[in-house]
């Protein structure tokens, strides 16, 4: 039954040491949020939030996060193909990830 969940995906296929970057931004922000004891008030106040105002700006501000997102993938890409003609400095695996992320359906 778990096979024909995961299909022909395995653990080996998805290596984490492989990526570029990291999550040790998002380690480290985490962190501080729990260290400066602001967890209460963010679940309390923002992420169980029912008010339409800030649920508009979480919106907002994820569409801008995933905007960045978008313009540090394209950059990337173009970079690598603009100025290593022949292979790029990215991994091919690494760069169909980030082409398959823009390809229109």
């Amino acid at each position: 039954m778990q096979a024909q969940l995961a299909g022909n995906s395995v653990r080996s296929a998805h290596p984490a040491h492989r990526r570029l970057g990291g999550d040790s931004h998002v380690l480290a922000v985490t962190s501080w949020i729990v260290v400066k004891g602001h967890l209460p008030y963010l679940w309390r106040e923002w992420i169980t939030s029912v008010d339409h105002k800030r649920i508009g700006g979480m919106y907002v501000l994820l569409g801008l996060a995933m905007l960045v997102r978008g313009f540090i993938d394209a950059i990337m890409m173009r970079s690598s193909s603009v100025r290593f003609p022949l292979g790029g400095y990215l991994p091919p695996e690494h760069y169909d990830q980030i082409f398959s992320a823009h390809v229109p359906s």
